[in-house]
C-alpha cells in the first residue's frame, strides 16, 4: 500500500512536467511495477500500456523495452499467454536492438517465451526420448 501510495504521488508531481518528459513514463511504470507486484493485474495492464506508449514516443530505449518487458510478464502471470507471447517478442526484438544477442535481457526474454510455451503445454513430440544426458 505504501508502494502505491508513494508511486501514485510521484505520478501526480509529474503533471506539471510536459507529457513527453522521460518521468513521466518512468513514473508510470513504476506504477504498473506496484500493481503487478500486488497481483492486481487488472490494474496494472492499462497503467503498463500507457508507460509504454511513453515511452514509444521517444523512441527505441532500453525503458521501453524495460516496459514492453513488464507488460508481458503481466499478462502472462494474468494466464493471458498469446498477448505476453507477442509482448516478448518486441521485446526480444528491443534488447537484441539495442544489445546484441548475448546480453543477460535476451536471455531472460527467451526464458520467458520458453515458460509460455510451457504453459501452453507446447513440448517437442519427441521430448521423452531425448537421453537425461543430452538435456
Amino acid at each position: 500500500e505504501e508502494a502505491e501510495r508513494l508511486s501514485r504521488d510521484a505520478l501526480a508531481r509529474t503533471a506539471r512536467l510536459p507529457p513527453d518528459h522521460p518521468l513521466v513514463a518512468e513514473t508510470t511504470t513504476a506504477l504498473g511495477r506496484v500493481f503487478q507486484e500486488k497481483g492486481a493485474y487488472d490494474a496494472a495492464i492499462p497503467v503498463l500500456r500507457q508507460a509504454v506508449a511513453l515511452h514509444e514516443r521517444r523512441g527505441d530505449s532500453v525503458e521501453l523495452a524495460n516496459s514492453v518487458h513488464e507488460l508481458a510478464n503481466v499478462h502472462f502471470y494474468a494466464g493471458q499467454y498469446d498477448e505476453s507471447a507477442k509482448l516478448n517478442a518486441h521485446a526480444l526484438a528491443l534488447y537484441r536492438h539495442l544489445f546484441g544477442d548475448r546480453h543477460p535481457h535476451v536471455g531472460d526474454t527467451l526464458i520467458n517465451l520458453g515458460a509460455i510455451e510451457f504453459e501452453r503445454g507446447d513440448y517437442p513430440a519427441d521430448w521423452g526420448s531425448v537421453p537425461p544426458d543430452d538435456l
